[in-house]
């Protein structure tokens, strides 16, 4: 019977997956958000905005795989207490590697379950207790990061840049002392308070197209800027898929280090340079071949 019971949820979750598998607007995913993370404030003292900053974080506004085929927003793990779970695959950055593996997560209905067991999920937890209660987005933040809810190191400061970006400090209504505290300063960017929520400015990032076989781990190796860099000049979280044809931002740089498999056809793809003036600069022909660890210049962007 229990079995029975389990097979008619999943059934239901996966005839529900047209309302949510369709494009959802910002303005209606945060309308979705907001009322349950008001709610998590009053029943656990979790900052509504910090709620609302890690759905859009953990489930890309709702669109990603596991927020549309099991309504999870915030990538828990495990079973929900009615034994409904979803396997599928994420990424973890394990001693500086971004790897992917499959793990289960919780299914819910709708949004609505996802939510309030996310702050029922943070209060039973006793590593997060110091979230619950704390009055500072940007302590919350880092709270969660050092408790060890994501492994991306820069979490904390994509939570930061989306509260910024989307105002959600209008949610805490007064709980929050953000504005006392320093601004997410971007890599390699001279930042002003205009410009806060632009990671860098456009001139000082290079742009890199996603090539097969590619992986954060391997565009960090060759370009030389970590993965938290790269995360956070892009605004993608290290813990989503990258996929060929998608494009990343890189703090400028003047050398591409030479990866296992890569051609100056390759690179210059990737990087949108003309392979001419790639193998130009680096006296070297079109077809010539590149042995692994070499340092290429590379020509100005136009």
């Amino acid at each position: 019977m229990k079995r029975l019971a389990i097979a008619i949820s999943v059934i239901g979750l996966v005839l529900g997956l047209c309302d949510t598998g369709k494009a959802m607007s910002k303005t209606d995913f945060l309308m979705q958000v907001e009322s349950g993370a008001q709610q998590n404030w009053d029943h656990y003292g979790i900052l509504p905005s910090v709620t609302g900053a890690q759905a859009i974080l953990e489930s890309g506004w709702g669109m990603s795989q596991l927020a549309t085929n099991a309504h999870n927003l915030f990538g828990i793990k495990g079973t929900n207490a009615d034994g409904a779970t979803v396997r599928m695959p994420t990424r973890e950055v394990v001693n500086g590697y971004s790897l992917s593996v499959w793990a289960d997560f919780r299914a819910y209905p709708s949004f609505v379950e996802s939510i309030a067991d996310h702050g029922q999920f943070l209060s039973v937890n006793s590593r997060y207790h110091n979230v619950l209660g704390e009055q500072d987005a940007w302590q919350a933040a880092q709270k969660l990061q050092s408790d060890g809810y994501a492994t991306d190191p820069a979490y904390a400061d994509e939570l930061m840049q989306i509260i910024r970006a989307n105002n959600l400090t209008r949610w805490d209504q007064g709980k929050s002392g953000i504005d006392q505290h320093p601004k997410v300063a971007a890599p390699n960017s001279n930042e002003t308070a205009n410009s806060i929520n632009q990671p860098c400015q456009q001139d000082a990032l290079r742009r890199y197209v996603i090539q097969p076989g590619d992986s954060w781990w391997r565009i960090s190796m060759a370009s030389g800027i970590s993965m938290g860099q790269i995360s956070q000049a892009s605004q993608t979280p290290i813990r989503w898929w990258i996929y060929p044809g998608q494009g990343l931002w890189l703090p400028q740089m003047a050398h591409y280090t030479v990866q296992p498999g890569d051609t100056l056809h390759r690179i210059a793809k990737a990087l949108k340079l003309p392979i001419d003036s790639l193998a130009k600069v680096n006296h070297r022909v079109p077809q010539s071949h590149l042995t692994v660890g070499t340092k290429l210049e590379l020509p100005a962007t136009v």
